[in-house]
């Protein structure tokens, strides 16, 4: 694997001046649908979120950031690429 790695980077995310570490979480009385509304798309879909704030079931979580992720790219493809 490390053969056919071309570059790398490593970032502190405790260290961001940006983020400081910090990540979202639910509050109580989130429901689903702001999840939904996070993620939707602006500007006819060319405008696309991801993030771990968008993400139902993994909310706050690398996971939900990697899921979102693949979800977004799923809809640039759809966008790029309309079939």
């Amino acid at each position: 694997l490390s053969e056919c790695c071309v570059d790398c980077h490593v970032t502190r995310w405790e260290e961001d001046p940006f983020s400081k570490g910090a990540y979202s979480g639910f509050q109580l009385g989130t429901m689903d649908w702001h999840c939904a509304e996070l993620s939707r798309s602006e500007w006819d879909g060319h405008l696309i979120f991801a993030g771990e704030a968008t993400h139902q079931e993994y909310e706050g979580s690398v996971h939900a950031a990697l899921l979102s992720g693949v979800e977004a790219a799923k809809k640039i493809v759809s966008v790029a690429f309309p079939s």
